[in-house]
């Protein structure tokens, strides 16, 4: 009976973070390459703006029970769906590359430009949010669609 069940995702991750930082947006194209390449794969996007990661990121040590001083430095942290912590855009780069080898398809200089983009997106996803206490909103592969965390 277990050999004959297909799982039904082979990766799963989820990336929280700050998108007014560029590695937010490295972290996140990096996924998005995942999500498109492999056969089955699950990204989840936590989104937050600069006043409220630090915070964003104490909930999510709570939550997730990950090393506070690990990640206190990160801009974004990105982790398997089953909790291992994988780190911060640096970390998921390496990962990415020796496990799946996919590196991003974009220069790091132009993460700039996606990193206004998505600052645009998401303050308007938090003017429209219902719970408008909300400081981290979860983000699906469909546009503009949020839920709080």
């Amino acid at each position: 009976h277990y050999l004959t069940e297909t799982p039904t995702t082979m990766a799963s991750f989820c990336l929280a973070g700050n998108v007014q930082s560029d590695n937010f947006s490295h972290a996140e194209r990096l996924l998005d390459i995942l999500h498109q390449t492999l056969p089955v794969c699950d990204v989840v996007k936590y989104v937050c703006l600069q006043p409220t990661w630090a915070m964003a990121q104490e909930e999510l040590c709570k939550s997730k029970n990950f090393d506070r001083n690990r990640v206190s430095n990160l801009d974004c942290i990105v982790w398997h769906e089953d909790g291992r912590l994988i780190g911060g855009a640096s970390n998921l780069a390496e990962y990415c590359k020796n496990t799946y080898n996919v590196s991003a398809d974009i220069e790091l200089s132009m993460l700039n430009g996606i990193t206004k983009e998505n600052v645009q997106v998401v303050t308007k996803m938090f003017e429209e949010a219902p719970d408008k206490e909300s400081y981290l909103l979860s983000v699906d592969n469909t546009p503009a669609t949020a839920t709080q965390y």
